[in-house]
């Protein structure tokens, strides 16, 4: 395989006079993703000996530019959101964002938005739960919702 993907595509866009198709059979991948390649070097105007010295990590940047996302939507304290999401088993995702447009009527994110950078933000924290497990010491039952009616015969 090819040490960096990046620079081989650049090396074939620029040097031979290989289809977008033909590319994508050589290094894998779509040929529409080479085709955006060609106009992105294209625009550029960069020769491959320029590319060629490039670390590959710029060489990345140039084909894959990084735009940052700006949204103008307010964000929740998510800290909050995740408190309160933890407080009660009766508590949804789904109430908790009802309240969140109450009070974001003009300019508050939709549910599935909500919903999405909810969970971005659960991946970056830490949880785990770790038990010492003995065998045959206790039995460990892990149970969501309305408690179950428990009666020792």
């Amino acid at each position: 395989m090819f040490q960096n993907i990046y620079r081989e595509s650049c090396n074939l866009i620029l040097n031979t006079d290989c289809s977008n198709r033909e590319i994508a059979r050589r290094l894998g991948g779509s040929h529409n993703t080479y085709g955006k390649y060609r106009k992105r070097l294209q625009k550029l105007g960069m020769s491959w000996q320029e590319i060629e010295k490039l670390a590959d990590s710029q060489i990345k940047l140039l084909l894959l530019p990084q735009i940052p996302h700006v949204s103008d939507k307010p964000e929740p304290d998510w800290h909050y959101v995740d408190k309160l999401l933890n407080a009660s088993k009766y508590q949804t995702l789904e109430q908790l964002h009802e309240e969140y447009a109450a009070s974001h009527q003009e300019d508050g994110m939709k549910y599935s938005t909500f919903t999405k950078r909810y969970r971005a933000f659960k991946k970056t924290q830490e949880l785990s739960m770790r038990i010492a497990h003995y065998p045959g010491e206790c039995i460990y039952v892990d149970y969501a919702g309305t408690l179950i009616r428990w009666t020792h015969a």
